[in-house]
């Protein structure tokens, strides 16, 4: 008979709570050596898009540590906490939650010791190379690019579906809950971070705008918007989410379940970064 696999444990170490808004907020998770783990954290108006809560690589421990900024403007209350690690086919989550209130006062949780690996980088075998194309894609034409990581398709059938790319984030244009986070969270003004979305609108805009692409579906197939989630394909073979995040014209942003291409994505993030791309040398 077969012995059927024992799924990924995920235990809490520490965590700081209280925390008042614009301090930083810690947490350690154990899980087993060299998996990668995901972290989401939801407030009021959605997923946090702090800089410190990027995919990381738990160390020869387990032991994985996220820090992020909490946005000055965030509203007080309890907000979920959602850690996510996988390797091999296998998975593990763990969740909890964080209280953040006006003029709270915490303690640091205590470092974790040494060995313990806090940089958000994939493992040495993770590289920013275009992956093997799936053999079954939903065909289309792109007739709109709404800002960087959305647009519109009309489907082989005759339907034109809203599409939002998987795994990726770029800055807002227009008016919107959205930009109003983007400025909480990033210290940015309104003006600062618009300019920003109208560069990763035009990389977009250049690249798809009249394209026949192939959309690839995950786990999840649509959001709250009820917007298509995929990830978009060139007739060449080149996977445009990864393309971007290459060219530096958008930020990682891993919601799971859609976790299928998480590693290349970081990978991609990192050698933008590192070699000064796009948007980040603004």
């Amino acid at each position: 008979s077969s012995v059927r696999a024992e799924p990924l444990q995920v235990r809490l170490v520490s965590l700081t709570s209280p925390v008042s808004p614009g301090d930083d907020a810690t947490i350690t998770v154990q899980t087993a050596p060299s998996v990668l783990c995901l972290i989401t954290v939801r407030y009021k108006s959605g997923p946090s898009k702090a800089g410190g809560l990027v995919p990381k690589t738990a160390d020869s421990r387990g032991i994985v540590t996220w820090t992020w900024r909490v946005g000055t403007r965030t509203t007080p209350g309890r907000w979920p906490i959602t850690v996510t690690c996988s390797a091999g086919g296998l998975q593990g989550n763990f969740e909890t939650s964080f209280d953040v209130g006006a003029g709270a006062v915490y303690a640091p949780s205590p470092r974790p010791g040494p060995g313990a690996s806090s940089a958000g980088q994939p493992g040495p075998q993770a590289a920013c190379a275009n992956p093997p194309q799936p053999a079954s894609l939903l065909q289309g034409s792109v007739v709109r690019v709404v800002d960087g990581d959305t647009i519109r398709v009309r489907l082989a059938n005759g339907r034109t579906e809203r599409v939002r790319l998987i795994g990726m984030d770029t800055p807002e244009v227009y008016e919107s809950e959205k930009l109003e986070r983007d400025v909480r969270e990033s210290g940015r003004s309104r003006a600062e971070i618009q300019a920003l979305g109208r560069l990763a609108s035009d990389f977009t805009r250049k690249r798809l705008d009249g394209r026949s692409v192939g959309l690839e579906l995950d786990i999840q197939t649509r959001d709250r918007y009820g917007r298509l989630l995929a990830y978009v394909w060139f007739a060449n073979g080149t996977l445009f989410n990864a393309l971007i995040l290459r060219e530096g014209y958008a930020q990682i942003l891993t919601i799971p379940p859609d976790v299928k291409y998480v590693e290349l994505f970081v990978a991609c993030q990192r050698e933008a970064r590192e070699n000064n791309r796009g948007l980040w040398t603004r």
